[in-house]
């Protein structure tokens, strides 16, 4: 079975999907999460996105979905509410939590979709491709347009993150993460936005594909 079959098949045969940020998330779990969280709603799952063991960063608040993040950790849920846990960007249990030993109860199915090659692979299924440069790269690639409505691009040469989600028609958050000397700050500035150095974003008043257009035209001019 193929992975982007495998996730389907996982996804069809679930209906509550928890979600969560690793410990000090960084923009590829944010992104990744709220991605996802957009486009198991709109195929009509009850998701719930926990915000882990960190607080939430505002540089992150104008991502849609931001405002749903729920502000427990894993061990201030009950997991009886939940039928599968989608685990991204975290290579370890201790990426879940490290407030106390995890350990998931029976009924529970759980899905690891990563791209670090130190993962322990400690889900009932492990979608892991160390040769992706962001769990939001690998989440594109192989499941694509089946299942994450939003867009999600990696510019991997570069080593540069980019997500961009469309919540309503005509309005698309754009955002921008690099873990090298790349100053992504530029970009989001291009586009009438701003940030940091290695996160930053922008809004922008057009469709997804225009956006998309829009933000290849910055990065290679």
């Amino acid at each position: 079975m193929n992975k982007a079959r495998e996730f389907m098949d996982l996804i069809t045969n679930s209906q509550r999907v928890l979600l969560h940020l690793h410990p000090k998330p960084d923009p590829d779990s944010i992104g990744s999460a709220l991605a996802t969280y957009h486009a198991l709603r709109s195929i009509g799952k009850e998701v719930t996105v926990i915000k882990g063991d960190s607080e939430l960063s505002l540089l992150f608040s104008f991502l849609p979905g931001y405002d749903v993040i729920v502000k427990k950790n894993f061990f201030e849920i009950s997991l009886n509410d939940f039928d599968l846990f989608i685990i991204q960007d975290s290579g370890s249990l201790e990426m879940v939590s490290r407030e106390g030993e995890i350990k998931f109860p029976s009924h529970l199915r759980t899905l690891v979709i990563d791209h670090h090659v130190t993962n322990t692979k400690f889900a009932e299924i492990n979608l892991v491709d160390a040769s992706y440069a962001a769990t939001s790269e690998y989440l594109f690639d192989h499941i694509g347009n089946n299942i994450v409505a939003s867009t999600l691009i990696t510019v991997v040469p570069w080593k540069i993150g980019i997500s961009l989600i469309e919540k309503f028609p005509n309005q698309v958050a754009v955002s921008f993460r690099s873990k090298n000397e790349i100053d992504v700050s530029l970009f989001a500035k291009a586009l009438g936005g701003g940030g940091h150095k290695s996160a930053a974003g922008a809004y922008l008043n057009c469709s997804l594909e225009e956006a998309k257009q829009k933000v290849l035209s910055v990065i290679h001019s």
